[in-house]
């Protein structure tokens, strides 16, 4: 078996137009996290629309604003995910010369509950996903990136808690990247397996269609990760070969409550492009 997941779920492909958008806007954002192989992915002809926030106004002569040495404004605030609110933002920290060293900066957690009614993601203490990302800086690709790497974290949930009923899967994953993980998630069901160890999820790239369409690749490294059968609690501890390394590419679309979810993931497993 393999070491983490078997690719039980039919590969799609991203289309010329996505690839070559996706292949000029690289990024490398770091956070730490929870991960795994997941389905099947994409195909959309359209091209790459400008970046969501490349209409906003340009700074032009604006005043600088100087406080007493004893006075600071503080401002802590988490952004929405929508690009014209999250400038708003940022634009009022500039003009009140606060100190933005608070949330505002930090990356996000894979855990996090984000936005009012976000379902929390929880890990058993023996696994865990580490991802390997930059801040690309623009408020839109950076939010399609954070929730990439929840719908990743969703499909592994349902997998320790041996349930395809978990609040975040259905959250962060619909239509065909839903079913699919649904599958995938059952698979280890019906073996009594898990999983323990950590996978790490590096190179990524992502693009933009328009407001509400993203498309993201990556790379996962599952030389670390191995399964585990629930009932005896014996590991299967595989040595490393090139099935270790998986490409992942996934498309995701931005609904009404600013939420990137999962439509769809391909995976290719053994991939030249992730291995070392």
């Amino acid at each position: 078996m393999m070491r983490r997941r078997p690719t039980l779920l039919a590969a799609l492909t991203l289309t010329a137009a996505a690839a070559t958008m996706l292949s000029a806007c690289g990024s490398s954002v770091d956070s730490s996290g929870q991960g795994e192989d997941k389905a099947a992915r994409a195909d959309t002809g359209s091209d790459p629309s400008t970046s969501p926030t490349a209409n906003l106004p340009v700074e032009v002569d604006r005043p600088e604003i100087t406080l007493p040495a004893d006075v600071t404004y503080k401002f802590e605030w988490d952004e929405t995910g929508d690009p014209a609110q999250d400038a708003v933002l940022h634009d009022a920290d500039k003009r009140a010369g606060a100190d933005t060293g608070g949330k505002t900066s930090a990356a996000p957690s894979p855990s996090r509950t984000g936005a009012e009614g976000r379902p929390k993601i929880t890990f058993p203490s023996d696994a865990k996903n580490v991802f390997e990302y930059e801040k690309t800086g623009n408020a839109a690709k950076d939010a399609a990136l954070a929730d990439s790497v929840l719908s990743t974290n969703s499909v592994d949930e349902a997998i320790f808690a041996g349930s395809t009923d978990t609040k975040a899967l259905g959250y962060y994953n619909v239509e065909s990247a839903l079913s699919d993980s649904i599958t995938y998630v059952s698979g280890y069901i019906d073996e009594k397996h898990t999983w323990v160890g950590e996978t790490r999820y590096f190179d990524y790239k992502v693009g933009l269609s328009g407001d509400h369409e993203a498309y993201v690749t990556y790379c996962s490294d599952e030389s670390k990760s191995f399964i585990k059968d629930r009932k005896t609690g014996k590991v299967e501890e595989t040595s490393t070969t090139v099935d270790s390394y998986v490409l992942y590419n996934a498309k995701l679309a931005r609904n009404a409550e600013g939420v990137w979810q999962t439509t769809d993931i391909a995976s290719n497993r053994g991939s030249d492009e992730c291995r070392p």
